[in-house]
């Protein structure tokens, strides 16, 4: 008899940058019969697309501020870097509905999250 995989783990850690980051890790009950190749690429796409490196906060505010003075407003700065503005606020823009879709592929598993917080499970042993 073939060994069949029953489960299936993939975690990303993603650099948030300022010393920052996240890690996300799924872990999925494979049913017998299922193609185990499509749902590895199915995982992998979907944390590789939540991996991505969010747009800086402060530029992409910077720029929706910018755009949305009225032109009488706009310093000659706002004026020269209108192009460059929207670019950045698109690539955020861009960057959610990735992000959106991501987590729409990763409920299409019907998962379900568990939050560990491993200074709940300190043992004082450990400290000393």
């Amino acid at each position: 008899m073939k060994p069949r995989v029953t489960r299936l783990s993939v975690g990303r850690l993603c650099n948030l940058g300022n010393y920052e980051h996240i890690r996300y890790e799924v872990t999925v009950e494979i049913p017998e019969g299922a193609d185990v190749s499509k749902t590895l690429i199915h995982l992998e796409t979907a944390l590789n697309t939540l991996a991505v490196r969010p747009p800086e906060v402060w530029s992409v505010r910077h720029a929706r501020e910018s755009l949305s003075k009225p032109v009488s407003e706009q310093t000659e700065y706002d004026l020269s870097n209108a192009a460059t503005h929207r670019e950045i606020v698109g690539r955020a823009e861009e960057w959610k509905m990735k992000q959106d879709y991501a987590r729409k592929m990763l409920g299409d598993f019907a998962l379900s999250s568990e939050f560990t917080d491993h200074k709940d499970n300190w043992d004082q042993e450990d400290a000393a």
